[in-house]
């Protein structure tokens, strides 16, 4: 490294460390090599004390900061800090060559610290991609040369997010992007590319897939025009299963063994993103199906694989629990790399569409609109953006907390919202817990073990058969950092919440391998209604009423609902007896989920009593059993017999009523 650390202070060396040694190894690239491109960016975040040099650092140590501690203030603080520099700089025609560099370096890595933070959370990340690129796009090819070797490792990393912005903002937004960028300029090009040419090449044809899934041209209105089409996307097809993936020479045969099957992997995952987009006129199921067998073999193969674009569109082809197990394998065996970022957000779409999968009973939706959709209340009906129209005499809207269906049953966006609580995990490999250990007895298989104290409580149980895990519920208030999904927590920020608690718990943090994580807990607000006025949609599962985890009672209400629906439907209902059925389902439902909720609140407030006389009252309650009623109400609640019984009352008084139920099918 080129600089002189003596000049600056030590959090700023620390970071510049971690991000030298760790962060930098994250940053999504694809051909790329990690360490020359972290080398890179230090080189121009130390360059000079000009203006511009300001802000490539900041933000260079605001995503070390981000990658090493989450979400948090720190990391915020150092991007505010790196806006504010950049927003003191000339603008795109008035920069030099040495400042040309520096306000790419920053924009990319501002880029980087968006798309880290998970794209559920911020979408940010095509405003600074696109205002690097206009950076550069201002530039003449003289100034580029000038800029030096950087340039050509930075271009690579600008070209690589570039490609896949197309393919992102393509994908998320029904019937295509109006924000697509435009295909990459000619600054990206093999002359200047350091990228292996399979890789280069591969880049513009996805490129090319996107335009041609984007395009609204297409010229569809002749049988000519359809030839011509077909022609050139079997063109494409065939430019890309011809493309020749060569062994990579590394030092490190399993790096590079590796590097080649994650560059097949892609190979593979451009074929099915075309052939599934264009699956009415590329008409080639065996040779489709011959591709998926492919992908599926290489995913054990792999040790990991950083780049999320193949693991999703060879994910969504998922049908077993096999593959599906394949692909959850390598998604965590490359979390498991300190070096890797979260692929929690990709995770949870792909659970989402094999749901989807499971639900759509034989019919073939494409995965494109399994992720984008318009539901039609009255009708009941849901239209995929492919303009494919799906009618049911009921839709059940069962999308988890952070439900989409919640939200057009509102008229408003319903998000999740922290009540200031966080959850610590810490996972500790069993073989690391020798006999004689404060903490043996916890080893044992039917052990679940319970800790109270002030602010929190702590759960023990095992995993797998062989990871003890450790988790904290712990109230940090409503100005606490807000974290989506698993970040990595320091052990000593664990053992600052149990301070004077059991001995065995700081024990047990101790224990070789113990790996902490972190994020913040979210709830839903109470939802005064679950069903459309139309009686032919409702809302289940968390989508209805997530709960906090401080009574394990999230998937039992699930349960819950899927029995006392279950029962009622599982006798004769007529069609017109649908909007009867929902009401009698949310008539039973709605109070007992409403009461687990507060029991829920007050367990988590009862577990974390400062001592004192509240804490002592709850303890002898304990000990004399005062739990037991509520684990009774709990358990032996029978949903399916509730829900039977309510309908068999319904039907009853239609019948005093005069009323005789038509059950027309």
């Amino acid at each position: 490294m080129f600089w002189n650390p003596s000049k600056l202070g030590a959090l700023d060396r620390d970071l510049l460390e971690y991000f030298c040694c760790v962060a930098s190894l994250s940053l999504a690239t694809f051909g790329c090599n990690n360490a020359a491109l972290g080398c890179a960016l230090v080189r121009v975040a130390l360059q000079g004390q000009t203006i511009t040099a300001a802000p490539v650092l900041q933000a260079l140590m605001a995503f070390a900061s981000l990658h090493r501690y989450g979400l948090q203030s720190q990391a915020l603080e150092l991007k505010v800090a790196a806006l504010g520099s950049l927003a003191q700089e000339p603008r795109a025609p008035s920069l030099g060559v040495e400042a040309t560099l520096q306000h790419a370096a920053t924009g990319m890595l501002l880029c980087s610290f968006e798309m880290h933070q998970s794209s559920s959370t911020s979408g940010h990340w095509p405003f600074y991609l696109g205002g690097v690129k206009a950076v550069f796009g201002a530039c003449s090819t003289k100034t580029l040369h000038q800029l030096g070797s950087d340039v050509a490792v930075l271009l690579d990393w600008v070209h690589y997010h570039d490609v896949l912005a197309r393919f992102s903002l393509l994908h998320w937004t029904k019937g295509g992007s109006s924000d697509l960028p435009p295909a990459p300029t000619d600054f990206f090009c093999p002359q200047v590319s350091k990228l292996p040419p399979p890789i280069f090449c591969m880049l513009n044809l996805l490129s090319q897939v996107c335009d041609a899934v984007s395009s609204s041209a297409i010229p569809l209105n002749t049988s000519g025009g359809v030839g011509d089409y077909k022609s050139f996307l079997e063109v494409l097809d065939w430019r890309i299963r011809s493309l020749s993936i060569p062994q990579v020479p590394d030092d490190d045969s399993r790096a590079s063994d590796d590097t080649t099957l994650v560059m097949q992997l892609y190979q593979l995952a451009i074929l099915l993103f075309l052939d599934r987009c264009f699956e009415d006129l590329i008409d080639q199921p065996v040779r489709t199906q011959q591709n998926i067998d492919k992908a599926f073999a290489i995913l054990p193969q792999l040790s990991f694989c950083k780049q999320q674009f193949p693991i999703h569109v060879i994910g969504c082809e998922a049908r077993t629990d096999e593959q599906r197990a394949a692909v959850l394998d390598v998604i965590s065996r490359t979390e498991k790399m300190s070096s890797s970022r979260s692929l929690n957000y990709c995770k949870r779409i792909l659970q989402a569409v094999w749901a989807q999968d499971d639900l759509v009973n034989g019919c073939n939706i494409g995965y494109r609109e399994k992720l984008s959709s318009e539901i039609n209340f009255h009708k009941p009906s849901i239209r995929l953006s492919n303009d494919e129209v799906y009618e049911a005499d009921l839709i059940l809207g069962a999308d988890g907390e952070r439900s989409r269906c919640r939200g057009i049953l509102l008229g408003r966006e319903d998000p999740p919202h922290s009540p200031g609580d966080v959850v610590y995990r810490i996972s500790v490999p069993t073989k690391n817990i020798a006999e004689g250990h404060a903490a043996w007895d916890l080893k044992r298989r039917c052990s679940v073990n319970f800790w109270m104290g002030p602010g929190g409580h702590v759960v023990s149980y095992l995993i797998q058969h062989d990871i003890l895990n450790l988790v904290l519920v712990y109230t940090e208030g409503a100005g606490g950092k807000v974290m989506y999904g698993p970040q990595r927590a320091d052990l000593d920020e664990f053992r600052s919440k149990i301070v004077n608690w059991d001995p065995v718990l700081h024990e047990l943090i101790n224990v070789p391998g113990s790996v902490c994580t972190k994020w913040t807990l979210f709830q839903i607000h109470e939802v005064i209604q679950w069903r459309h006025e139309s009686g032919r949609f409702v809302l289940i599962g968390d989508a209805a009423h997530a709960i906090l985890p401080c009574l394990a009672q999230g998937a039992a209400q699930a349960f819950e609902d899927a029995g006392v629906l279950g029962a009622i439907f599982s006798q004769p209902v007529g069609r017109d007896q649908i909007p009867d059925a929902l009401r009698v389902f949310e008539e039973v439902r709605k109070p007992r989920a409403s009461d687990v909720r507060h029991c829920t609140l007050e367990q988590k407030a009862m577990f974390a009593l400062s001592d004192g006389p509240g804490q002592e009252e709850r303890d002898a309650g304990l000990r004399a059993g005062a739990d037991h009623g509520l684990f009774r109400w709990l358990w032996e609640y029978d949903a399916a017999e509730s829900g039977r019984e309510a309908w068999e009352a319904f039907l009853n008084k239609a019948r005093e009523d005069g009323i005789e139920p038509r059950h027309d099918n």
